[in-house]
């Protein structure tokens, strides 16, 4: 009986976390309205960015998480996905989704957040970058899983900005393609962050597949939080060490 007690009280704070987000919508500058999530009422904002077929659900855990912690999270669903819809997205579609980061970013910023620090899974985590390139008020960028290229999206472009913000990489010893990339991207800027490869997974799959992932990218995104201020003195392609935010990857 205790053991039946217990199992429910674990699934009620599961999935409270779910029940404590509040369904938001907002248009973008093309005219999508983005559907999404939000939770939080912290000036420190997050935006989660799904991948490629997923939506805002898949950061539930996280984004509930993440709220409890002290920040304002949005989650959303690109168009073509969830509550969002539109037809299946071509290549034109999604090099047209940096529309939705900036106009999540701007959500944000219009409820009180006074920095954004971004997360996305895989292509998720392009857009993101894609965008933080060119704002250079964005606090800091995660990537579960990263690509170089996906549907005409690509990193190229966004590279030369990466050293003058926090910028971190996870990806599963499984996902060659992952860990590639990333090599490629410190190839280019040696100064990123990379969390020691967790097991198996990928994307935002990847928080569940670690016990201390979570922990430890909440603790990052706080990380970006203490060096926001910094921002302004460093110039774009300086060779900055931004792996030194108050955390240790991997370590219990």
């Amino acid at each position: 009986m205790r053991h039946l007690i217990l199992i429910a009280m674990l699934t009620f704070a599961s999935s409270s976390h779910a029940a404590d987000a509040l369904p938001v919508e907002f248009p973008t500058a093309d005219g999508i309205t983005v559907r999404g999530d939000a939770q939080g009422d912290g000036a420190h904002g997050v935006l989660l960015l799904h991948d490629e077929g997923g939506s805002a659900a898949d950061w539930a855990e996280f984004s509930g998480h993440l709220s409890q912690a002290g920040f304002r999270v949005l989650s959303v669903d690109l168009r073509g996905h969830g509550r969002t819809g539109g037809a299946a997205p071509n290549e034109e579609d999604w090099v047209k989704m940096t529309s939705e980061v900036k106009a999540g970013i701007a959500w944000l910023r219009s409820k009180g957040a006074t920095q954004v620090t971004l997360v996305g899974a895989r292509i998720g985590g392009s857009l993101a970058l894609q965008v933080a390139s060119a704002d250079p008020a964005i606090s800091g960028v995660a990537v579960l899983s990263p690509v170089l290229s996906a549907h005409g999206v690509k990193l190229g472009g966004a590279l030369a900005g990466l050293a003058s913000r926090p910028t971190l990489f996870v990806a599963s010893r499984e996902d060659v393609a992952s860990l590639r990339a990333i090599d490629t991207i410190r190839s280019v800027v040696p100064s990123v962050g990379v969390a020691p490869p967790v097991e198996s997974g990928a994307g935002a799959g990847l928080l569940s597949r670690a016990a201390n992932l979570e922990t430890d990218l909440i603790n990052w995104v706080r990380g970006t939080q203490a060096t926001a201020a910094e921002s302004g003195t460093r110039e774009a392609g300086a060779t900055t060490d931004i792996e030194t935010t108050g955390i240790r990857f991997g370590q219990n």
